[in-house]
């Protein structure tokens, strides 16, 4: 009996031992599972700030196009004046018509290049914006891959304790 006694005690012990061990690997757990949950939260902060810049910029991007296409509007509204004019011109003899028609190429060719260029100011604002998200996109899911990772190694982690 004495035996059995002392077997049953190291067995108590024993198991008292992995107790302990179980209910640290717990608390560890716990503790990584909190890590996890405030890496998440930064992330999910540092998306909704990056979301927040993006779409102050789109917006800024929104209104300069905007203000371009009045632009546009305008100096469109000014050729066709000129056109009127040239009609005019032209009603009123030779000289006049080729003076006028002389000017109103050369608006025309400026509004043309005006165009052009406010055209390729916007395409070019756009690809800016869209590069942009790209970015914030690569990044966020750079940033979500290595939290991922983090509790992939937490878990692992984790799961090799218990099996202790």
């Amino acid at each position: 009996t004495a035996l059995v006694a002392a077997q049953a005690m190291a067995h108590t012990e024993e198991m008292a031992s992995w107790e302990a061990k179980l209910k640290k690997a717990e608390e560890d757990g716990q503790r990584w599972k909190a890590q996890c949950h405030g890496l998440e939260h930064d992330l999910s902060a540092e998306l909704k700030s990056v979301e927040g810049a993006f779409a102050a910029r789109l917006k800024e991007t929104q209104d300069e196009v905007v203000s371009k296409e009045i632009q546009l509007r305008a100096v469109t509204a000014q050729l066709a004046d000129m056109q009127q004019r040239i009609a005019v011109a032209e009603r009123e003899g030779e000289e006049s018509r080729q003076k006028l028609e002389e000017a109103g190429r050369k608006e025309a060719r400026l509004v043309r290049e005006m165009a052009e260029k406010l055209e390729a100011e916007k395409a070019r604002r756009v690809k800016d914006v869209m590069d942009m998200k790209d970015r914030v996109a690569q990044r966020a899911q750079e940033q979500f891959a290595v939290a991922q990772e983090h509790f992939n190694q937490l878990a692992s982690t984790l799961e090799g304790k218990e099996a202790e």
